[in-house]
């Protein structure tokens, strides 16, 4: 897949939510129970073995940034920001889901709650299967998203750029 600044097949408008995250899904592999009685450490530390697994990519970008418009393009830029969160996300049925935080806990506390629940009524970013490096970055008062598909070459950006179990962006 070449690189560039190509436009993604995207099924609804993409946002940050209004708790300030963006999420990335691939339904069909995310596990998203947690516990009945789950805290934020919990949470957020299972995002982080999401992660990990190349299930889920979970950025806090603030409560101020509700409803804020994500730029997803295909392909990363020419200059990789230093500042930007990166991880691997399989695609293994050609979409991944945009589900919002309320989605996310929601499954994360009820065990029979899939992440999906509805998904002609989630926000679909369609890209063909494979494996994919995430890099999202925030300039100004816009969150950026770039997918580019990949081999076994390292990250754009380490994973340890970014301080805590997901990348967080606001100040």
């Amino acid at each position: 897949m070449p690189s560039g600044s190509q436009d993604l097949r995207v099924v609804g408008e993409i946002q940050v939510d209004e708790d300030g995250f963006f999420a990335l899904v691939n339904a069909s592999t995310y596990e998203g129970f947690v516990d009945e009685d789950w805290s934020l450490p919990q949470l957020l530390e299972h995002f982080a073995a999401a992660r990990r697994l190349a299930s889920a990519f979970v950025v806090f970008v603030g409560p101020e940034a509700d409803g804020t418009a994500v730029n997803v393009r295909l392909g990363h830029p020419k200059r990789v920001p230093d500042d930007g969160a990166s991880a691997r996300i399989d695609v293994t049925d050609g979409v991944l889901f945009v589900p919002s935080f309320t989605d996310l806990t929601m499954a994360a506390q009820f065990a029979d709650s899939a992440v999906v629940e509805h998904p002609e009524r989630t926000t679909q970013v369609h890209v063909p299967g494979g494996t994919y490096e995430i890099l999202a970055w925030r300039t100004g008062e816009s969150l950026h998203v770039s997918l580019e598909r990949v081999g076994e070459q390292p990250l754009a950006v380490p994973t340890d750029q970014w301080d805590g179990t997901i990348a967080w962006f606001s100040a």
